[in-house]
């Protein structure tokens, strides 16, 4: 802006010496020929006066004075001329300089035009190769906007630096957005591999062999998500949801997400994975010590006299308590319940039934024999204390039974 005042500044004192000069020439052009007729007029009377006073003189004198008169007038065209000359001169140089001026603001003002073409291409450029999310010009295109706004007003050099302005900060901006795009490129490719195998690895471990209590293979499988409640199908949910976020537009998750997601989330969903799946052959190991332990327990009931009726897991539903009930001799009846509980324990229930002359005490004492006749195949028994009745027993069924639960150990 300074620049451009000091020009306008410059170029005007320029027009006012060019006037100046040309007033100067016409002065001295009307001055010149005031001194010549003037001089002339001399001559003629210097002329007439020297021929008047000395007509009688000798012709050499004459001829003497004539000579040195007509070098005068000699010597003073000369001066006008080389006057004259200078300042034609002079009035050329000023001319260039005016024109110099005025190249320079063409010049200035085709600069600036390319400048603002250029700064408006590379924005294009920017919008249509690169994502929203990885590069912001608001500000650049701001920049812009009032770089043109100098040009229109005339304000070309102020433009022109604008302009180189904005272009650098984009094309700084455009290389922080390459390196950020290849780094986000790579680790979502990272990513998307290591959610691929984990998928497969999801999809592979929907049924796995089964395992006995020594943690040996079996040849029976395991529906895995039925025995861990869904929590396979719910990994699956959400490593899927992450997979499908990422596919459909990877620039949207920053890069410490995407290093949280390769560093942290994937090997937690791997190591849950894992202990999904020993939770569910864990799961149906249980059922199956269950349904061995009641029979168990059955088994010695029919020692005693007992004769079995039936036997079978609660509403059908193998991951819940096995039932079975015998009845004796005498007409009683008893039930025998096995609960699941945390690490492969159970809670085991006696249950009598309704009318039978079995004390709480003589139940515990059975209770105590079946359970005893158990040890020999590796269970631990705790403590025998009386429940209440579940709700599950309907009052057909048992009315008022006396229940006695203890927990076993595997």
């Amino acid at each position: 802006m300074y620049q451009e005042t000091q020009i306008n500044h410059v170029y005007e004192k320029l027009l006012t010496r060019q006037q100046k000069y040309q007033q100067l020439l016409q002065y001295l052009d009307t001055k010149l020929q005031e001194v010549e007729i003037s001089t002339a007029q001399r001559l003629i009377d210097t002329q007439a006066d020297v021929l008047t006073r000395y007509l009688h003189e000798s012709e050499g004198w004459f001829l003497e004075t004539h000579r040195k008169i007509e070098q005068y007038q000699k010597e003073f065209s000369q001066k006008i001329e080389t006057e004259q000359e200078r300042f034609q001169q002079e009035i050329h140089k000023q001319q260039r300089s005016l024109q110099k001026i005025e190249a320079f603001q063409t010049m200035a003002q085709e600069t600036a035009l390319e400048w603002i073409q250029n700064t408006q291409d590379l924005i294009s450029f920017i919008h249509q190769e690169y994502p929203p999310e990885m590069i912001d010009i608001t500000a650049e295109t701001m920049m812009l906007q009032q770089a043109i706004e100098n040009y229109q007003t005339g304000l070309f050099e102020s433009c022109i630096t604008l302009c180189q302005t904005t272009f650098s900060q984009l094309t700084k901006l455009r290389l922080q957005a390459e390196k950020k795009i290849g780094l986000i490129q790579t680790l979502s490719i990272s990513i998307e591999q290591s959610l691929n195998w984990l998928i497969e690895r999801i999809n592979s471990n929907q049924q796995v062999q089964a395992i006995d209590q020594d943690g040996k293979f079996l040849d029976a499988f395991v529906d895995v998500d039925y025995w861990t409640n869904g929590k396979l199908s719910e990994l699956l949910e959400e490593v899927q949801t992450v997979q499908y976020e990422l596919q459909q537009n990877s620039y949207s998750f920053s890069e410490n997400t995407l290093v949280e997601i390769l560093e942290k989330k994937i090997p937690k969903w791997s190591s849950l994975l894992v202990d999904i799946v020993h939770e569910a052959r864990r799961s149906a190991l249980n059922a199956q010590i269950r349904y061995s332990l009641a029979h168990l327990i059955l088994e010695a009931a029919v020692s005693q006299g007992y004769k079995p009726v039936y036997g079978e897991y609660e509403e059908n539903d193998f991951r819940r308590g096995y039932i079975t009930r015998a009845v004796g001799v005498d007409g009683s009846e008893i039930r025998i319940k096995i609960d699941p509980l945390e690490n492969l324990s159970f809670s085991m229930s006696l249950e009598n039934r309704p009318g039978s002359l079995f004390s709480e005490e003589e139940m515990k004492k059975r209770m105590m024999e079946l359970f005893q006749s158990i040890r020999h195949s590796g269970f631990n028994l705790g403590k025998i204390e009386p429940i209440q009745l579940l709700s599950e027993t309907s009052e057909e069924e048992f009315a008022e039974p006396i229940r006695v639960r203890r927990p076993v150990n595997r």
